[in-house]
């Protein structure tokens, strides 16, 4: 099982940024035999290089047929639609099920044995509709509440996750691609529906939070609902776990992953030579990471763990997660460990897709284009 929280943070900046103490989560985690990694980094600012990365176990510049990193030359919609760990995973008999976002990256996969998902339209596809007539006699209604769906679609994938363990002959590999806890806002802690406020009403929330603003965070809104989030999310993935471990009739893997840190810096890029403030990398850089493994049942022995993660590393240190993990790295662990496959580890590198001049959006998000910045050295804990 591969769960993935879309911009979930890490403890240090839920702590930093948001007030959050989320150790009674991780000590759960912990109690129930998960490794927790002290100071990840995520490869990539956005979801679709992080995804790319991760689900191909290669850098951008190997996934290139050209070796340069362009909007030409890499395709992350495909590469996450046709990646290598499915392959490779679908080639061992395994059966590939699918729960996707909102994202059309991930909102449903062609490769997949069973797609989980609910809505009918992916975000390109809302984008659109919202441009038409139709939509301001329209949104309103359950079908097409955009919100209520995506309510309601992290919710049933919840349910469907919960009834895999045991229910399949063949092995499983999941993906489960979450959005949440980032916006949109939908949820309530007790995980009771919340109507977000529009763009309009959280720019006038930032306005009466001079404070935050002049440390450069988002106002109490996004601070007070992202945490609302959170705390939904490891009530339900901590449901999920339980029923993993208790019905499943195999060993079972599982990864909590998220593509990168959260969103709460409130400016996106600074005036070169910076280029981004510190403030905005480790918030969107500091991801979160977890991994229950199995004992080995083969001839492979457990190997101390390499805090660096440094590439070149013999194959007997590669099959144990490290506390400066990053996507990269995460199934070229998981098949040395579990299928005898010899891959080193690849540098822990971490880009930061520099926001775009005029509008501020992230780049990488949208693949307007990749303007990539080193900021391996700049993430701090």
């Amino acid at each position: 099982y591969y769960i993935m929280p879309d911009a979930y943070a890490g403890n240090a900046s839920l702590k930093e940024f948001y007030n959050y103490d989320n150790s009674p989560f991780t000590d759960y985690l912990e109690e129930k035999g998960f490794y927790v990694a002290a100071t990840p980094r995520s490869n990539h600012s956005g979801t679709a290089l992080s995804l790319s990365v991760l689900l191909n176990m290669e850098h951008l510049e190997t996934l290139s047929p050209t070796g340069v990193v362009s909007k030409e030359t890499i395709k992350p919609r495909q590469l996450v639609q046709h990646n290598r760990v499915a392959r490779f995973l679908k080639k061992r008999g395994y059966t590939y099920v699918h729960a996707g976002s909102i994202w059309e990256g991930t909102y449903k996969n062609k490769d997949a044995d069973r797609n989980i998902n609910r809505g009918y339209f992916s975000d390109f596809g809302t984008m659109l509709y919202k441009t038409t007539a139709l939509y301001p006699y329209t949104f309103n209604y359950s079908v097409l509440n955009f919100d209520r769906t995506q309510w309601e679609r992290v919710r049933y994938q919840f349910e469907e996750l919960k009834k895999l363990p045991g229910s399949q002959e063949k092995p499983l590999f999941v993906f489960a691609h979450f959005g949440i806890p980032r916006n949109p806002f939908v949820f309530n802690a007790d995980g009771s529906y919340h109507q977000q406020l529009t763009q309009e009403e959280q720019g006038a929330n930032n306005a009466q939070d001079p404070e935050r603003v002049a440390k450069g965070l988002k106002g109490s809104y996004h601070s007070e609902r992202y945490i609302n989030q959170v705390a939904y999310f490891n009530k339900e993935m901590s449901n999920l776990i339980e029923a993993i471990l208790t019905k499943s009739k195999r060993d079972t893997v599982i990864i909590i992953q998220s593509d990168h840190g959260s969103r709460i810096a409130l400016n996106r890029r600074e005036p070169p030579p910076l280029e981004v403030s510190d403030l905005y990398i480790n918030d969107r850089m500091r991801n979160f990471s977890a991994f229950y493994l199995p004992p080995l049942r083969s001839h492979f022995t457990e190997a101390t763990r390499d805090k660096q993660g440094s590439a070149g590393q013999a194959r007997k240190n590669a099959i144990l997660p490290y506390d400066t993990i990053t996507q990269v790295n995460t199934f070229r662990i998981i098949f040395n460990r579990y299928f005898g496959t010899a891959y080193n580890l690849l540098l822990d590198t971490a880009y930061v897709a520099l926001p775009d001049d005029a509008t501020g959006e992230d780049r990488d998000d949208h693949e307007e284009g990749y303007d990539l910045l080193d900021v391996t050295d700049r993430i701090s804990y």
